[in-house]
């Protein structure tokens, strides 16, 4: 399960990076890719974003397994990882909003290509995520063993 967690986290924050690239090259505002200072800022990007969204990563292992304990159906936990997994990017989006002194409620547009990257890779990663909620429960109940 942390497998799985631990390949959307990382495919999100690629997908992140290639839509802030995008992004820049719709707005004009990168004409050359191949500049070695866009490359370093890139590359610092997406290191500050990896370190950022560790908390994503370990609040979502919580949440996944409090989603794949639950008795519905597979479809219903995949929705509920779909609707969590963005909610919880937002969340953090907040919470470093309020934290840091920089009180610029436009700063929370920032979130939303994060938020469209989590909703992709959780998207991509859709037939992984009906492998793992399918496995088999382990009943280690003493009862069970008689």
């Amino acid at each position: 399960m942390f497998l799985h967690i631990l390949y959307t986290w990382l495919l999100s924050n690629l997908l992140q990076l290639l839509l802030f690239i995008s992004f820049g090259i719709v707005t004009g505002g990168s004409k050359d890719l191949l500049n070695f200072d866009n490359f370093i800022i890139e590359l610092s990007f997406f290191t500050a974003s990896l370190i950022i969204s560790l908390p994503c990563l370990l609040v979502g292992w919580l949440i996944l397994y409090l989603i794949l304990c639950n008795p519905y159906p597979g479809t219903s936990k995949f929705l509920l990882w779909l609707i969590t997994a963005p909610l919880l990017v937002f969340l953090e989006f907040l919470f470093i909003f309020f934290l840091s002194d920089f009180a610029d409620p436009g700063f929370l547009i920032f979130s939303i290509p994060a938020i469209i990257a989590v909703v992709i890779a959780v998207l991509i990663r859709y037939r992984q995520f009906g492998k793992l909620s399918h496995l088999p429960e382990i009943n280690d109940h003493e009862t069970d063993l008689a």
